[in-house]
């Protein structure tokens, strides 16, 4: 049996596949959070932990963390107090965003330091750049950061906090910067549920009239995605910040590639510019240092989630 790993938010929909791909290692995985409304790991099995709390509430995380036993952490929660979304929720909420996103992050570290944790990974977001305008083509990690929303805001100061730890107590963590995450058990919309809804149309065969972006965007498919996670858990050594990614598409190319998938389907779309999009992101280093490679560029992501759905 490998060492355990702790899982801040391993309940929601990223952190559920974390812990899939984690069980499936051989892994033993402790998640900490509250209860969600839907279950995502209802047969995930006797190596996983469930312990319920609030990351803000720095004894109980501490105490929870120590009892786990665990050698390494990762951070998948976040503020997000309706279906709209993590955005919308930061909008909404600035001070309670900024709680969670930052300070109950702060208390993760803090935790992590005194319990002996070796590496924590933690789920950024591609959304602490500024919009596509703000930069000169596809922006690397060194790009500055210039977020236009209170959520891209909280990821940058959580990308702040875990320098100062980095520098202070000496723990090794990393970020992945993922872009807009898709796929099963996305139970919120936010800025995918355009998309959400044009992928659950298709797998019932449904009508739908939708009006999407017509911009490129940096997208991957949330299995992916936990496989990235998986991998700076296990690589030797780590670097700060890394731009995750795994394809650019457009919603005309997603609905030309259901439609090939499902004949019957015929969506009614219209398409219009953004008013500002993100930049693309340079995925070369985590490429060259780790050896990345998503597994599911986007025909195989559309696959495999419609098989899901119509499970």
């Amino acid at each position: 049996m490998s060492e355990g790993t702790f899982i801040l938010g391993g309940e929601g929909f990223v952190g559920s596949h974390i812990a899939r791909t984690l069980l499936a290692q051989g892994r033993r995985v402790t998640t900490f959070g509250p209860a969600m409304a839907v279950d995502l790991l209802p047969d995930a099995g006797p190596d996983l932990r469930r312990v319920r709390g609030s990351a803000q509430d720095a004894a109980q995380l501490l105490d929870a963390l120590r009892q786990s036993g665990a050698r390494t952490l990762v951070w998948s929660a976040g503020f997000n107090a309706s279906a709209s979304g993590l955005m919308a929720s930061g909008e909404t909420d600035v001070a309670t965003a900024i709680a969670v996103n930052v300070g109950a992050w702060g208390n993760a570290l803090r935790a992590a330091a005194q319990a002996g944790v070796t590496r924590v990974v933690a789920c950024g977001s591609s959304v602490v750049y500024g919009a596509a305008t703000d930069y000169d083509g596809p922006v690397g990690e060194d790009a500055a950061l210039l977020p236009r929303s209170i959520y891209g805001l909280t990821k940058s100061l959580a990308e702040s906090t875990a320098f100062h730890f980095i520098r202070t107590d000496g723990l090794e963590i990393t970020t992945a910067r993922l872009p807009l995450i898709f796929g099963p058990g996305r139970w919120y919309g936010g800025a995918a549920a355009g998309l959400v809804r044009l992928v659950e149309a298709a797998a019932c065969v449904e009508p739908v009239e939708l009006t999407l972006p017509e911009d490129a965007f940096d997208l991957m498919y949330v299995k992916d995605a936990a496989r990235a996670i998986a991998q700076l858990l296990d690589a030797p050594t780590v670097t700060p910040v890394y731009n995750v990614n795994g394809f650019t598409t457009t919603h005309r190319q997603i609905v030309a590639a259901l439609q090939e998938h499902c004949p019957d389907f015929t969506p009614r779309i219209s398409y219009q510019r953004s008013p500002w999009h993100y930049p693309l992101m340079d995925t070369t280093l985590i490429e060259q240092e780790l050896g990345f490679r998503p597994a599911y560029p986007l025909v195989a992501a559309l696959q495999d989630y419609l098989r899901e759905l119509r499970k």
